[in-house]
């Protein structure tokens, strides 16, 4: 899918990533070969068979250079990461969810418990 958004857009989908979602904490490619220093850099990358949504299933987390080498791939015709994988970080989300709610959930907020399982149920409808 080649798929055209504003730069507007493209802020904006970031921005709900971030917002619902954290920061990409690393690569979701099998196949990576960096080092996974803590130095490393990780991205929120889009699925481009999917194409850029309010869906957390159109996005993989990928280190930077696999991000890079997944984006060349898109212009050569040529993939490179199985977007398959994608699975693997709903499902760390998922559980990053339910920690949360097991050493918070006593002293938890009653709405914010509500969202979280709210996040965790719309999370696994896209498994």
């Amino acid at each position: 899918m080649n798929q055209e958004i504003t730069a507007k857009e493209y802020r904006k989908i970031h921005g709900w990533l971030h917002r619902n979602y954290g920061d990409a904490n690393h690569c979701d490619n099998p196949k990576c070969d960096s080092l996974g220093t803590i130095f490393e850099t990780y991205d929120w990358a889009v699925i481009h068979e999917k194409g850029y949504a309010y869906n957390i299933s159109h996005f993989m987390q990928l280190c930077r250079r696999c991000h890079k080498r997944y984006d060349i791939s898109q212009k050569e015709n040529k993939i490179i990461i199985t977007p398959s994988y994608n699975s693997k970080a709903i499902i760390r989300q998922i559980i990053i969810y339910e920690e949360k709610l097991k050493e918070r959930g006593s002293n938890m907020n009653p709405k914010t418990k509500i969202k979280i399982i709210e996040k965790i149920k719309k999370l696994k409808e896209e498994l």
